[in-house]
C-alpha cells in the first residue's frame, strides 16, 4: 500500500520513501482514521498514542516530493494534509460519527488512471450488525456496465443440493466480452445470463452455466478455438490432457488428467438451451435446489446474487486456479505464501455471505453484502495472491499517472 501511494503521488517508483511511509499506513490500518484525496490536496487524521504519532510525523514527509506537508498532534489525533487549510478539514471531520468499520467515496477510474474509465465512483461503508459485516455500496458508472436484464433463466434442474455456492447475473453480455476464457466458452455471442454453483467434499466440484441457442454449433466452435491449445508444438502443447469431440458434437471434453475431468455439455430446460462448463461429474443427489434460494433470485430489480459458505468457497476457488497453473505446466501459486496461509486458517470459521447487486438504472447500482469478514471466497482468493505474489501493479508504464498537483 505504500508503495501504491508513493507511485500514485509522485508517478514513479522510489523505494527509499515508500519504506519510510510504511509506519503511517500501518497506524492508518490499526487505528481510527480518516482522509480525502481530491484533484486540490489531501489530508489524513489517525487517532493515536504520542509515541505512534512523532512516528508518523516523519512518515508523513514521505507524501511530498518537495518539502514536508503540515502535520498537529492535538487531542489524541494525528493530522496531516497537503496544504493548511487541510489540516482544518481533517480536524473538523475528526468530530463526525463514523458510520461503520470502514466508509469511503472513492473515484475508481482517477485513484486507478489510465484505462479504467469503466470503473464506477464509488460510496462504501463496512458495518457490524447481529454478528456479521454487512457492506453496502453504491455505484456510478459513466455508461451503462450491464445490457438490459431480461427474465431470469435459471437452470435449477440441472443443479442438485448440496451446494457450497450458488451465483447468478443477468445482463451480463459485456462483462463476458471481456474476459477472455468467458468469451471462448460461450462459442459465440456473449450470454445474457451466467450461473455458478459448487458442491462439497471435492474442490473440484464447480460448475458454470449460461443459456444459449444452438449448442451444437457452439461446441463445434468452442472445439475449434481451444484445439491449438493441445497441439504439439516445440515445447510442447500448452495444456496437459486429450481434448474429445463427442459424435453429432454432444459433448467435449479433456481426458487423461488425473485429477477431474473438464467438460462442456449441452442441457435442456424447459424448452431453453445452455451449455454446463464443468471440471467433474457432480455429486450424485436428487435432491433439487432449495427453492427459497431460487425464490431470492427472482426480484424484478435483482441482477446479481451470490450464496456462498465462504471458506468452503474461498477453498474451491483456490484449487481451481491452482489447476489452471498445473494444467499448463506451470508451478502452482506457493502453498507456504503467508496471506494464503491466514485465509486457509481462518477458512472453517467462515460461513454464509450473501450478495445482491440492484439495478437503481442503467449506470446506477446498489451493492449489499452480510458475511464474516466482508469479503466471498473469490475475492479472498485474489486477494490473498495480490498480497503475496510480485505483482504487475507498479511495472506497467503509464498506467499509474500521478495525481494532479
Amino acid at each position: 500500500m505504500a508503495r501504491f501511494v508513493v507511485q500514485r503521488m509522485a508517478g514513479a517508483e522510489d523505494a527509499a520513501r515508500a519504506s519510510r511511509l510504511v509506519p503511517l499506513v500501518e497506524a492508518i490500518l490499526d487505528h481510527e482514521s480518516l482522509g480525502e484525496v481530491t484533484r486540490h490536496g489531501w489530508h489524513v487524521a489517525v487517532r493515536v498514542p504520542p509515541a505512534v504519532a512523532a512516528r508518523m510525523a516523519e512518515a508523513a514527509a514521505s507524501l511530498r516530493v518537495a518539502g514536508a506537508p503540515p502535520t498537529l498532534s492535538t487531542n489524541g489525533w494525528f493530522l496531516a494534509a497537503s496544504d493548511a487549510p487541510g489540516l482544518a478539514r481533517a480536524w473538523k471531520e475528526t468530530g463526525r460519527p463514523v458510520a461503520g468499520f470502514v466508509s469511503a467515496e472513492l473515484d475508481l477510474p482517477r485513484v486507478l488512471g489510465t484505462g479504467h474509465d469503466a470503473w464506477p465512483f464509488l460510496k462504501a461503508s463496512l458495518f457490524p450488525s447481529n454478528g456479521v459485516v454487512r457492506t453496502a455500496a453504491s455505484l456510478s458508472f459513466a455508461a451503462p456496465p450491464l445490457a438490459e436484464p431480461g427474465p431470469w433463466k435459471i437452470p435449477d434442474g440441472a443443479i442438485r443440493d448440496p451446494i457450497i455456492r450458488f451465483q447468478a447475473i443477468r445482463g451480463a453480455a459485456p462483462l463476458v466480452e471481456k474476459v477472455g476464457w468467458m468469451a471462448t466458452l460461450a462459442g459465440g455471442a456473449a450470454p445474457s445470463q451466467l450461473f455458478g454453483w459448487a458442491q462439497p467434499k471435492n474442490l473440484f466440484r464447480n460448475w458454470v452455466a449460461f443459456p444459449v441457442e444452438k449448442p451444437a454449433a457452439r461446441l463445434a466452435k468452442v472445439e475449434s478455438d481451444i484445439r491449438p491449445l493441445f497441439a504439439e508444438s516445440a515445447g510442447g502443447p500448452r495444456y496437459e490432457g486429450r481434448l474429445v469431440m463427442a459424435t453429432n458434437n454432444s459433448a467435449l471434453a479433456v481426458l487423461g488428467l488425473k485429477a477431474c475431468q473438464p467438460a462442456l455439455l449441452p442441457y435442456q430446460q424447459d424448452g431453453q438451451q445452455y451449455l454446463i462448463a464443468s471440471l467433474t461429474p457432480p455429486m450424485v443427489s436428487t435432491n433439487p435446489l432449495p427453492a427459497e434460494l431460487v425464490a431470492q433470485v427472482h426480484r424484478p430489480a435483482l441482477v446479481a446474487y451470490e450464496w456462498e459458505i465462504a471458506g468452503e468457497s474461498f477453498l474451491h476457488w483456490n484449487v481451481a486456479f491452482d489447476f489452471n497453473k498445473m494444467a499448463q505446466r506451470l508451478a502452482p501459486f506457493p502453498a507456504r505464501a503467508l496471506a494464503r496461509r491466514w485465509f486457509m486458517n481462518i477458512a472453517p470459521d467462515l460461513g454464509n455471505a450473501v450478495t445482491e447487486v440492484l439495478r437503481v438504472s442503467p449506470t446506477e447500482y446498489t451493492f449489499l453484502r452480510k458475511s464474516d469478514i466482508g469479503l466471498d471466497g473469490l475475492e479472498m482468493t485474489l486477494l490473498s495472491r495480490w498480497i503475496d505474489a510480485p505483482h504487475g501493479l507498479h511495472a506497467r508504464p503509464g498506467a499509474l499517472p500521478p495525481l494532479p498537483k
